[in-house]
């Protein structure tokens, strides 16, 4: 069931400051952190465009049959990791709560309000 067109952008930007922590390392075990994160991340997109290249594609294929972006959805952690190394940024502490929280209050009410005029308002 889709969303209004506003939940959407409000619930990145809700969400977006949750990314950004501190990851309490030195600045070498920060680079390494990042370096590490960026290499999975590189290693795990060559797996999945490797393994449905030879499973799904036909070799006169001139794409790659099978690949959605849902495969790629595990390096948003990674992600975070390499942003939270490159920034370290330490800003106020409850800052990251109460936007995950209001990011997942508006996200809830925006699903019920989705839900409710799919299935009970005429």
């Amino acid at each position: 069931v889709p969303m209004r067109a506003w939940a959407y952008p409000a619930i990145s930007v809700l969400l977006a400051p949750c990314f950004v922590g501190a990851l309490g390392l030195s600045g070498t075990a920060r680079a390494r952190a990042a370096v590490v994160a960026v290499a999975t991340a590189l290693a795990y997109c060559c797996a999945v465009f490797i393994i449905f290249f030879v499973t799904l594609t036909p070799t006169t294929a001139d794409r790659i049959h099978g690949l959605q972006g849902r495969y790629f959805l595990v390096l948003l952690p990674l992600l975070a990791i390499v942003l939270s190394a490159m920034l370290n940024h330490r800003g106020p502490g409850g800052l990251h709560a109460v936007s995950g929280l209001a990011g997942a209050f508006v996200s809830m009410l925006a699903m019920a309000e989705a839900l409710w005029h799919a299935h009970w308002a005429g």
